[in-house]
């Protein structure tokens, strides 16, 4: 992992796009910080349109997760009660 301190994203279901864009992003504020095509960052190449949409998707993307958590939770619980 190229940066420790932040969340490696593969930005990889993109429609305007067939390049699998590595993505690293704040964890408490969930902004994107770098993003890398076969190794190369850039980041700085972006429009600030295309940064919001990766944020929005990479929010999503957390959003699904936590859903994901929690159902898997409930079945975990539901399970163990029935037992």
């Amino acid at each position: 992992m190229k940066h420790t301190d932040l969340t490696q994203f593969f930005a990889d279901d993109r429609d305007d796009s067939d390049a699998n864009l590595e993505c690293y992003f704040d964890d408490y504020t969930m902004n994107l910080w770098h993003v890398y095509v076969n190794g190369a960052e850039i980041f700085n190449l972006l429009s600030d349109a295309t940064i919001q949409s990766l944020e929005r998707e990479y929010a999503f993307h957390c959003k699904q997760e936590r859903a994901n958590q929690k159902l898997d939770l409930a079945i975990e619980r539901y399970e163990a009660n029935q037992e």
